[in-house]
């Protein structure tokens, strides 16, 4: 029922970073662009639950902005985000994932946002903060949630997004298979170190980017304990899940 054709949204437990929120926004409202993708951070609080989900919230806004800059946008942050009324009247709206328990305004994105029609804000006053779950259960429940709608992507994103994974996952895993097989050596140890270095340039870089207050010590712990808890979770939500909120 807006009045205007631009919509923004974000969510009830949201606060935008400054006052010139809808200024940066609104400066991005150009040419053919139909839909801008903002970026939405969580509070920080100093507990071991909340560096992992702020780590993680890095991680993915580091995959869904870099891909929109490629060309191939998949996901935005239903709490942060705008487009255009009729962008949203033409498709349907969210008529098409009104079965699914979350993630609608992630699936609305992910069928009509385009190279041509799609861009993004980076500046760290657009940003908006959230309260993140308190509990590892809560955070558990939300994972979960997010996978859900993670499968209903569009083939080719599901095949992207599931590469990265396997990558961090080999990333772990290899080290340890040179050990037990005796295969060690120093071309190896190079590449492994290298690779380490370079995703610990970037995941700093962003931290930064982003204006998060990570322990860069931490981040290889975190790194790893992400991959120990969303497998599980990841194969839960895909083969064992059912359609509620909680």
């Amino acid at each position: 029922m807006a009045n205007n054709e631009w919509l923004v949204m974000t969510d009830a437990d949201c606060a935008p970073a400054s006052d010139d929120w809808l200024k940066l926004l609104s400066e991005k409202m150009i040419d053919q662009k139909e839909m801008i993708l903002g970026v939405g951070l969580y509070e920080k609080k100093w507990s071991l639950l909340n560096m992992l989900i702020r780590y993680e919230t890095i991680l993915v806004a580091l995959q869904y902005l870099n891909l929109a800059e490629m060309g191939m946008p998949y996901m935005g942050v239903g709490r942060n985000i705008a487009y255009k009324k009729s962008l949203f009247n033409i498709n349907g709206g969210f008529e098409k994932h009104k079965e699914t328990s979350s993630g609608d305004d992630d699936l609305f994105v992910n069928a009509v946002a385009t190279s041509q029609n799609c861009t993004f804000c980076m500046d760290p006053k657009s940003f908006t903060y959230s309260l993140a779950p308190k509990t590892w259960k809560d955070w558990i429940r939300q994972k979960e949630r997010h996978y859900t709608t993670g499968k209903k992507y569009k083939l080719m994103h599901q095949i992207i997004l599931s590469s990265f994974l396997a990558s961090k996952l080999l990333f772990w895993i290899m080290p340890f298979y040179f050990l037990i097989e005796n295969i060690w050596n120093q071309q190896i140890q190079g590449a492994i170190i290298g690779t380490f270095f370079a995703f610990y340039f970037v995941i700093a870089w962003a931290s930064i980017k982003f204006k998060e207050q990570l322990f860069w010590f931490f981040i290889p712990i975190l790194d790893f304990l992400l991959i120990l808890l969303i497998i599980p979770l990841g194969i839960k939500s895909t083969f064992f899940s059912k359609n509620k909120w909680a």
